[in-house]
């Protein structure tokens, strides 16, 4: 989901465990020369899937053998796809960081870079986050680590991931 913080906690993760941070938003961008808006807008979501499923593939989550440990953060909707779901378990753990809807509207009502969300309001905004988490929550509660966010710091969050993936 968007604004939980997975590019907080995976830079944090990967800052941890001494691995490369890979942010799937920020490769696609790099390789589209635009902003995830820009293509969103020009292109279309189906496109922007598209060209996601294809940076998952590229960075190293699918093959024979991986080529180096890294920590990954994808878009809140790279989830909801069954294929890129196989790409991610294929290669190690999926996590799912429960945010409160409420937190994740403060944090994003002034952010004006999310495709999905150009709300006017705070109401509508936080309406239109929960609209997105009912569709998407099923898929989110497949993944092989569930963490609440609510009320822990970063450092609380990374231990927990960390412990979780120890099992």
């Amino acid at each position: 989901m968007m604004g939980t913080g997975k590019s907080t906690i995976g830079h944090a993760i990967a800052s941890t465990l001494q691995v490369p941070f890979i942010d799937l938003d920020t490769v696609i961008e790099t390789q589209e020369a635009m902003k995830i808006s820009d293509i969103f807008d020009l292109r279309g979501e189906p496109y922007f899937r598209m060209l996601e499923t294809s940076a998952l593939r590229n960075t190293g989550l699918v093959g024979n053998q991986p080529t180096i440990l890294s920590v990954v953060a994808t878009g809140g909707g790279a989830f909801e796809k069954e294929e890129n779901r196989n790409i991610m378990e294929s290669y190690g753990y999926t996590v799912w960081l429960q945010t409160d809807i409420d937190e994740i509207a403060h944090r994003l009502a002034s952010d004006t870079t999310r495709p999905l969300l150009r709300e006017e309001n705070f109401a509508s905004l936080r309406s239109r986050l929960q609209e997105i988490f009912n569709k998407r929550k099923d898929n989110y509660s497949l993944a092989s680590v569930h963490v609440n966010t609510d009320g822990k710091s970063i450092e609380q969050i990374v231990a927990e991931i960390i412990e979780a993936t120890k099992k």
